[in-house]
């Protein structure tokens, strides 16, 4: 694995893979990690932390503990579960909950209230993200237990979303396009369900 890996990165080849598994072997901790890095941080930032994969959580996890645990310092970490688009690399939305609030306890930083006002969509936008998760309590997917019992999981952490007053007269319009599948799986032309709103 070693001989394989080094190939690669003298072909400058590495994968974002390579990058996790790499990186996921180191063990670095304390003084160590702070050397490697090359200096202390207080403040730490991250975003889009629901494509985060455990691996890289793991990783991560010993820096955002010394940071912690350290006084007037800040960890802030920012996600919308709704856009998790990284699965197919590992990325795990579930991150999000159980070990970074285990995380936060054990450092004793409180979870952040969900936001969900929005302060830059249209309520027209809005109105259309709050309609497509309330639909996903109920026989969205006719036939499919397993999809129907994962979006009302999702659907039972959904809030609505509300504008902030700042934007609650911007204009917009939404389209919604539903195209049914025929008995062999093939696209159909007639038949399209939209639902427009402006």
């Amino acid at each position: 694995q070693r001989a394989r890996l080094a190939a690669l990165f003298e072909q400058a080849s590495y994968t974002f893979g390579d990058v996790t598994r790499s990186v996921g072997r180191q063990s670095l901790r304390g003084d160590d990690l702070y050397f490697r890095l090359g200096t202390r941080f207080e403040h730490v930032l991250f975003d889009e932390f629901q494509d985060t994969s455990r691996q890289q959580y793991e990783f991560f996890r010993p820096l955002l503990e010394e940071i912690g645990a350290s006084g007037g310092s800040s960890i802030l970490v920012v996600g919308d579960e709704k856009q998790a688009i990284y699965g197919w690399r590992g990325g795990d939305r579930e991150v999000m909950h159980g070990p970074l609030l285990e995380l936060g306890a054990r450092i004793g930083v409180r979870p952040a209230e969900p936001l969900n006002r929005s302060y830059r969509s249209s309520p027209a936008v809005l109105r259309a993200v709050n309609r497509t998760f309330a639909a996903l309590q109920g026989a969205w997917c006719p036939g499919k237990p397993v999809l129907e019992a994962a979006g009302r999981q999702w659907a039972d952490g959904f809030a609505e979303h509300t504008p902030a007053p700042r934007v609650a007269r911007l204009q917009g319009e939404v389209r919604l396009f539903e195209e049914p599948k025929n008995g062999n799986g093939e696209d159909e032309e007639i038949g399209r369900a939209s639902c427009r709103e402006r």
